[in-house]
């Protein structure tokens, strides 16, 4: 039912456009003011970076927004090599780093407002960096020797996340270990089955390998447009089920006013008290009095 995919890494050869020198003179103290100036920040780290091999991990690098890019630089001073930015879309590379800071860190943005808000509001994105910038210690993933294993993290394949709604992108990522070094081109598949049994369209991106070659990193995003209720996630691998990876997601209708439940919970409590209204015999004898 599904469409087979299949993803290719780029291997063309790096590029040379960036200057040798910086643009200033900073020294290796210079922390808080690299912090404050984007473009010294992104050229200082993006020589640094292994993932920034590629002229076209370069481009998408300075299409997304500069806030993105601040993001990513911190995330991989801390978990260096994980993450490549492979599209220029802002808000997918924020959700997928979002993934990955709370699978990794256990650090999330502030929970009460959505990735797309957290993209145009300064104070929650900075809020957001800082906590990355604190000291980290991450733990070491350890990968299995035996079987491939896919390990899924984010919002998206949650059983019950209060933002995975009818009508939005929900997204997660996943890492697939395999026991020997695979090709760049992976038969993995994802199928999302709704309440009826119907096949939700997905986008499902490779982001990127590691482990030496036998960890491949995806992100997959999926609209649930249909119905709410319980939608079905499961993989293949090699046109083959893997049988232990099969989730179950619960979208709920989608809510205009984030207050909607409250309200409702409070106008219960809240509803005034009707006194008994007194029948014709009781009210005709008091009037005869």
């Amino acid at each position: 039912m599904g469409i087979h995919q299949q993803y290719h890494m780029n291997s063309s050869s790096s590029s040379s456009y960036l200057s040798d020198t910086l643009p200033s003179k900073l020294s290796k103290d210079d922390y808080d003011f690299i912090w404050n100036n984007p473009n010294e920040l992104d050229l200082l780290d993006m020589k640094k970076s292994s993932i920034m091999s590629t002229s076209q991990n370069q481009d998408y690098f300075l299409r997304v927004l500069p806030c993105i890019r601040k993001l990513f630089i911190r995330f991989d001073s801390i978990c260096p090599n994980i993450y490549r930015i492979h599209c220029s879309d802002s808000l997918r590379v924020l959700n997928e780093i979002i993934c990955l800071t709370n699978e990794y860190l256990h650090i999330s943005p502030i929970s009460t407002i959505t990735t797309s808000e957290l993209l145009v509001n300064d104070k929650y994105f900075d809020d957001f960096i800082s906590k990355l910038r604190l000291p980290t210690i991450s733990q070491k993933r350890s990968y299995p020797i035996k079987n491939t294993e896919i390990l899924c993290f984010g919002q998206g394949i949650q059983s019950y996340n209060p933002n995975n709604e009818l009508n939005k992108t929900c997204l997660f990522c996943f890492e697939l270990t395999t026991t020997t070094k695979t090709s760049s081109s992976l038969p993995i598949d994802v199928f999302i089955l709704d309440p009826d049994d119907k096949l939700v369209t997905i986008d499902l991106k490779y982001i990127n390998t590691y482990n030496q070659g036998y960890t491949k990193l995806f992100s997959c995003s999926y609209t649930p447009t249909t119905k709410a209720g319980m939608y079905r996630i499961s993989f293949f691998y090699n046109n083959v089920k893997i049988v232990n990876q099969q989730h179950m997601i619960f979208i709920r209708h989608s809510i205009s006013n984030p207050c909607f439940y409250q309200k409702k919970e409070q106008s219960s409590y809240e509803e005034p008290i009707k006194l008994p209204q007194q029948s014709k015999y009781k009210k005709k004898l008091f009037l005869s009095n």
